[in-house]
């Protein structure tokens, strides 16, 4: 199917509503609820298994991850993430792997039928999000190619984000900080307790990474309540050995993965996985944009979906002891909503080339060129730039890493290898 044909596809199917209501309205869990009724989604669901993802850094590693021990158990995987790592195609997979062209066209087209049922959207009621029509039309389409398990990434949120409609075996939390006021609460504390609301009388366990003290309260309290087991992961120790060519706080996500993953398939069969096949599995895993490393003709380019200083930091703290010295260019995008200013100051400390890269058309609130004191430029000079003689660390928001990864020429298809008769396919 030609990439054109698929992106007129997306703009009807998934897009349309937020096209036209994005800038005056608000998502609405209502109309989602009613989209999943009239996609027939709720009448399959006991024929899977639910594993969430909510957290505010680190869920797209954890999701993998969490996929790739469910197929070492030996089972059929689907995941969906948000957003995609390149494109909106590698959102949804299946056993590791992006649709084929003719499920993904079918499932666009499901969802645009399943659209049409509803009444019209207005402002008043609310539209239905990209992440939302993405997240029930892929479990829709998982689900009928035959999915034992779904893995599902949260897009904003957990009470709040259309995960909350799904009845979830197992959850799993990253890193819960301060972000999304406007949508999630004005307090740590509210957020937490926003993303600990998909946890329900349903769920069996609980991973979580260690949190600050207000979000464990709320994750507590919330565990509690329902009577849902709660596990907490604080260390990088103990985690699967091929675990340990990645950076620590990304082996961290991929271990509170691992375990939950692990977790979902003992429920499922009452039965650990085979430790031989996780490794099996696990030697496969692929997930680019997360300090993930790419050759050029030139030289290394690092890309990491850091959107945080502190993140920043410890990008540059691996460079350096991967290559012994500084990056000769960082490549930063990220809107004003994340941490812009705490980008711009620990930029400051380094005498690499500066670029930021602006996204066009992307409804965000990008800064203005005079916001930021160095090189500017916008995503039509990113093969050039990519391509610059030395080393070079790319870093911001999933949007720009996908388009770094697009410039690159990177192949997103699969992300792990599935196991099949107790190793990994070829």
């Amino acid at each position: 199917m030609p990439e054109s044909d698929i992106g007129e596809l997306e703009q009807i199917s998934v897009f349309a509503e937020w096209l036209e209501l994005g800038d005056c309205s608000r998502r609405s869990l209502e109309r989602a609820g009613l989209f999943a009724d009239a996609l027939g989604l709720f009448n399959h669901l006991e024929r899977v298994r639910l594993l969430g993802v909510v957290g505010s850094k680190g869920k797209g590693t954890a999701a993998i991850y969490a996929s790739a021990a469910l197929s070492a158990g030996s089972h059929r995987v689907g995941t969906i993430t948000s957003p995609g790592l390149r494109s909106n195609r590698d959102r949804v997979r299946l056993d590791g792997s992006i649709l084929s062209d003719r499920q993904y066209r079918e499932m666009l087209a499901r969802i645009h039928e399943a659209r049409s049922q509803l009444d019209l959207p207005t402002p008043n009621q609310g539209y239905l999000s990209i992440n939302g029509l993405f997240m029930l039309g892929g479990l829709e389409a998982l689900i009928r190619a035959g999915c034992e398990a779904v893995v599902l990434e949260a897009g904003i949120g957990g009470g709040s984000d259309e995960l909350s409609l799904l009845p979830l075996d197992v959850v799993v939390m990253t890193k819960i900080f301060m972000e999304h006021r406007a949508i999630l609460g004005p307090t740590l504390a509210a957020i937490a307790g926003d993303k600990a609301a998909v946890v329900t009388r349903r769920t069996e366990e609980v991973w979580s990474l260690g949190q600050s003290p207000e979000v464990a309260a709320e994750v507590e309290v919330r565990c509690r309540g329902v009577g849902t087991k709660l596990s907490w992961v604080n260390s990088v120790g103990g985690g699967n050995g091929e675990l340990s060519r990645l950076p620590p706080y990304i082996r961290m996500n991929a271990i509170v993965g691992i375990n939950a993953g692990s977790a979902l398939s003992r429920i499922m069969d009452r039965k650990a996985i085979e430790p031989t096949a996780l490794t099996s599995v696990l030697s496969t895993v692929f997930n680019p944009g997360r300090m993930s490393e790419h050759s050029t003709p030139f030289g290394k380019v690092i890309v990491d979906s850091a959107i945080t200083r502190d993140a920043l930091v410890r990008c540059l703290f691996h460079f350096r002891f991967r290559f012994g010295r500084d990056p000769d260019t960082l490549l930063l995008s990220l809107p004003m909503d994340k941490d812009f200013e705490g980008f711009k100051t620990e930029a400051a400390g380094y005498s690499a080339a500066k670029v930021f890269i602006n996204l066009p058309n992307v409804h965000l609130d990008y800064p203005s060129r005079s916001d930021w004191p160095w090189e500017w430029a916008t995503t039509e000079r990113l093969p050039e730039l990519l391509h610059s003689r030395g080393l070079i660390l790319a870093v911001g928001t999933a949007l720009f890493t996908g388009e770094v990864l697009s410039a690159l020429n990177i192949d997103a298809d699969s992300v792990f290898r599935p196991n099949l008769g107790g190793v990994a396919s070829c």
